[in-house]
């Protein structure tokens, strides 16, 4: 899954200070269905972002059927479904445009503190939970994957997602130690078709 439009450009644009869940109809610019929303979830669970140890949280029947029925159209017009789709939505709350947890990404890339990636894993999970009404402890695997990547791999996935420093970074090769792949795995009970951390 390219990701072209990374932390980045939001440092380079003066990071939005748009707070998590400005964009009241949840869409901005993208499209997503799935099953009915539900309020915040107050997940706390979760991965290297936060230290949580939650394991498996996304493989029951509630999440089973959110997947089933979920799409989402990134603001390049690429749709994807299930899964991939709820990785997608959660990218783009840091990483899309406009974002949605902008502040909070600000807050992390100015002090990388536990605080800062907690308070960013929040916000994607509040932004992921608009258009993907997955289960809180699912929904906290999203958020801290997503926070992982914008703590310790701004610099080498600015061109790209896809590019092997940033795979590196991301599979644990960044000043934090965090795999961010391998954690997300661990928390969501999720199996992905390519071991990237094994290149």
């Amino acid at each position: 899954m390219e990701r072209t439009r990374l932390i980045c450009f939001l440092a380079l644009s003066g990071l939005m200070a748009m707070g998590c869940g400005d964009d009241s109809n949840g869409t901005g610019g993208s499209g997503a269905t799935g099953g009915g929303g539900s309020g915040g979830s107050g997940a706390t669970g979760g991965t290297g972002a936060t230290g949580g140890a939650a394991v498996d949280s996304c493989t029951n029947a509630t999440d089973a059927d959110v997947y089933a029925g979920l799409s989402y159209t990134n603001d390049d017009g690429v749709m994807t479904t299930g899964t991939e789709a709820a990785g997608d939505i959660a990218a783009d709350c840091v990483f899309g445009g406009p974002p949605r947890c902008g502040a909070e990404t600000g807050a992390v890339l100015g002090n990388n503190t536990p605080e800062n990636r907690a308070a960013l894993a929040d916000c994607v999970v509040a932004c992921t939970e608009m258009l993907a009404p997955l289960t809180p402890d699912c929904l906290a695997c999203y958020g801290d994957s997503v926070t992982c990547g914008a703590a310790f791999c701004v610099g080498e996935c600015a061109g790209g997602t896809e590019l092997p420093g940033c795979i590196s970074c991301r599979c644990g090769d960044n000043a934090g130690d965090a795999n961010c792949f391998t954690d997300f795995d661990t928390c969501s009970g999720l199996t992905r078709e390519d071991d990237d951390c094994a290149m």
